[in-house]
């Protein structure tokens, strides 16, 4: 049966996917119809500047090449486009309005033998006119961006733009006041400053907006300590963006700790910025003969107990070796203590055997003398499971770190952090997986303990060194758990946590704890990521337009509008960002745009 048929359009890809609202029906046509008359208004002054003064054309094409070029700040902008007035109410009588009229009824016999340029027939008076007029470029430039700005919030211009897709110059912001005109433009805030200012004390500038180059992105001090989450395929300009982040920090008085899990790429920036920000530099490289050490074995027995127990997984079916090596751990270390010997990893390793821990039980004396003996009697799983630590120490001792257990000087957390200082631990995850592995989770345990220490001291009164901690590709440590511990505690330590990766991890709750990040700034992600991502930066209100068709005649020519929902940032957006561009969220502010991000080079 022929009849019509309401439908909805079909979105172009690139847009947000729409998903129809049971909202009750707006009235917004005096809306449109006021946008409309201000676009009439725009485009009559328009007319009227290029009818009374027609070199402000070149003018105009002349400032925006300069503008283009110099990137010049509001401020610079209004003052040379009021110019003009000023020099038009100075010297109003050597103008010569709509001069190229006075010549219409002599232009023709010229047309035929004009040898030069030079000879149009244009007297003095229109010469002097000709300079004035250029001046009036900035105001016609102004005036047609306004006139197109104005335009693209009719309800013409928006269905235009949303027709077009996600293409170059069409911001997210201005696409939501393009189609959603009812809604009132997001406040300024004071972080988004221009291109010509410098970024408010204790902020970080970022990049330049992407699609308004003249409007810096800065971040708070309050939204940097609220972490921060990098996702970005190799090469899409994570490292950048880590270096942009950590430049800014130091100069607001931050440490820097970088945990390098690609072993060597941020290492030469890490040193330039410490020299550049006259920090010392505290290297632990297993490959740099300059390296410090690093004892895993610090803090008293419970720490201890936690940190090495945790660097290893021992599955369902070793729970039960865990709980023999956290049972054993801490009389060991406090049996060392007393013995006068120190606590190292080769010497735990050491006394993880029956025979030697009779030995320490002498040395020790006192209580844990009787402990220690009743200990070393175990038998069964007793027995087996200090031959289980013997032999993960023992892993630990001959892998690729090995050599730095033992040498000294070791990294002291506490005293480095203590000040503003620049800290750098390599992890060669391509020459020694297994081993980067252990050691991540050591060192992220290890930065769980500094962050308790720090809680106790804040919860005192006393100051501490902010510090900004920075895990790159930390997929490498195979999603270590104590991750989450501390983007879930560090934060009222004072200590930034920033993870770069470029998948998201599958663990949940180091999902979630990551995704849960104040500050979200994605570079080219792949297509299932990307999906994920999209959801994080929500949606909004957009037109969607409906058309009626009849199966016969075809189109009616008649249709309705109504509102749906769409992605802030579509999946197609961050599956296609160019490399050192990065959509940012941020949680506090309510901010999100595709950002240009700096570059630094100490």
């Amino acid at each position: 049966m022929a009849g019509p048929l309401s439908q909805t359009a079909t979105q172009p890809p690139g847009r947000g996917r729409g998903r129809k609202l049971s909202t009750p029906r707006q009235d917004v046509g005096g809306q449109f119809n006021t946008t409309r008359e201000l676009m009439y208004c725009a485009a009559i002054i328009v007319a009227t500047i290029v009818i009374a003064t027609p070199l402000a054309i070149l003018g105009m094409v002349l400032s925006w090449l300069i503008w283009k070029a110099v990137r010049p700040t509001w401020p610079t902008i209004v003052f040379f486009s009021f110019a003009f007035f000023a020099g038009v109410f100075i010297f109003n009588q050597s103008i010569a309005w709509m001069w190229p009229l006075g010549y219409l009824d002599t232009f023709g016999p010229w047309l035929h033998d004009v040898p030069a340029v030079s000879r149009l027939p244009l007297d003095p008076f229109v010469w002097r006119s000709l300079v004035i007029e250029l001046q009036a470029g900035p105001v016609l430039l102004v005036a047609v961006e306004s006139f197109l700005a104005v335009r693209d919030r009719t309800l013409s211009g928006g269905l235009w733009h949303q027709a077009r897709g996600n293409t170059e110059g069409v911001t997210l912001e201005n696409t939501l006041r393009r189609y959603a005109s009812m809604v009132a433009p997001p406040p300024a805030t004071p972080t988004q400053t221009d291109r010509g200012q410098l970024p408010a004390p204790g902020s970080i500038r970022l990049g330049m907006e992407k699609d308004n180059r003249r409007k810096a992105f800065d971040v708070t001090a309050s939204e940097l300590n609220r972490h921060v989450f990098i996702p970005g395929t190799s090469g899409s300009g994570k490292t950048t963006t880590i270096v942009r982040l950590a430049d800014g920090a130091m100069a607001a008085g931050y440490s820097l700790v970088v945990v390098d899990c690609k072993g060597g790429g941020l290492g030469a920036s890490a040193r330039k910025l410490a020299a550049l920000h006259k920090l010392p530099f505290v290297l632990v490289d297993p490959d740099d003969p300059s390296s410090f050490g690093y004892n895993p074995c610090t803090g008293d027995g419970a720490d201890v107990a936690n940190k090495m127990i945790g660097a290893f997984n021992f599955g369902e079916a070793g729970e039960i070796y865990k709980q023999v090596a956290m049972r054993i751990l801490p009389v060991l270390v406090r049996g060392l203590i007393a013995a006068g010997e120190p606590v190292t990893l080769a010497s735990l390793a050491d006394v993880c055997d029956q025979k030697a821990m009779e030995v320490l039980a002498r040395k020790a004396g006192g209580n844990l003398q009787p402990e220690l003996l009743r200990l070393a009697a175990a038998e069964g799983v007793g027995k087996a499971g200090y031959a289980s630590m013997e032999y993960r120490f023992g892993a630990l001792l001959q892998g690729k770190f090995g050599p730095l257990f033992t040498k000294q000087p070791a990294l002291d957390w506490d005293a480095v952090l203590a000040t503003p200082a620049v800290v750098y631990i390599s992890l060669p995850v391509t020459a020694a997986s297994e081993d980067v592995e252990l050691m991540g989770r050591v060192v992220a345990q290890d930065l769980k303990q500094v962050c308790s220490r720090r809680l106790q001291s804040v919860n005192r009164g006393e100051h501490v060194t902010p510090v900004l901690v920075a895990f790159d590709e930390f997929a490498a440590l195979r999603e270590a758990g104590q991750i989450t511990d501390l983007l879930l505690q560090a934060r009222q330590a004072e200590m930034a946590v920033l993870l770069s990766t470029q998948y998201l991890p599958e663990d949940i709750p180091i999902r979630k704890a990551s995704l849960s990040a104040g500050l979200l700034i994605v570079h080219r992600l792949e297509a299932a990521d990307a999906e994920d991502i999209a959801a994080q930066f929500g949606t909004r209100s957009a037109w969607g337009v409906t058309y009626q068709a009849d199966f016969e005649s075809g189109n009616t020519d008649k249709g309705s509008m109504r509102q749906v929902q769409e992605f802030v940032m579509h999946p197609n957006i961050l599956r296609t960002l160019p490399v050192g561009a990065a959509a940012v969220r941020s949680v506090a502010t309510d901010r999100h745009a595709v950002v240009n991000v700096m570059t630094v080079d100490p």
